[in-house]
């Protein structure tokens, strides 16, 4: 079973550079983890600069244990201190796969 976040987080707007270099640097170096299946980043439609993240792995543990274990979730981290409004990042776990994108 596969085992999917959605993150939202609101980023200071005098930190939006900082924040997109990380994230990406963050993404590119995610979907490389063996266990990440999916990764999507996206800009939500609201005031201020929210943004969120659809990630997908193959178990909650490739995302609780393996990938919260490697080096860049750990600059990843780093990063979220420096550019999100404190208290905006919400993470929403989900286990139960309704439909997918797979042909």
């Amino acid at each position: 079973m596969v085992f999917s976040v959605w993150v939202e987080l609101e980023v200071q707007p005098e930190k939006l550079e900082p924040f997109l270099s990380g994230i990406t640097l963050n993404q590119a170096a995610t979907l490389a983890e063996p266990g990440c299946l999916y990764f999507d980043v996206v800009r939500l439609e609201r005031e201020g600069q929210w943004f969120g993240f659809y990630e997908v792995y193959e178990s909650a543990d490739a995302f609780y244990t393996d990938h919260r274990s490697y080096e860049h979730y750990q600059s990843w981290r780093e990063v979220v201190a420096e550019t999100v409004v404190p208290g905006s990042q919400q993470i929403t776990p989900a286990s139960v796969q309704i439909a997918t994108n797979s042909k």
